[in-house]
């Protein structure tokens, strides 16, 4: 991960954003559980 400071400037502050997994994959992205469908191209899942 690339981080310019932004990410450990709020992690440190105790206010990474963050929101709930995404539901489904769509064909142009994913859908949030709210029902917003974000287009993105790519999903990477960090499984540890």
């Amino acid at each position: 991960m690339l981080d310019d400071g932004q990410y450990t400037a709020a992690l440190a502050a105790g206010r990474p954003q963050q929101r709930d997994m995404f539901t489904t994959i769509t064909t142009d992205g994913v859908r949030w559980p709210g029902g917003h469908e974000e287009r993105v191209d790519t999903v990477i899942l960090g499984t540890g």
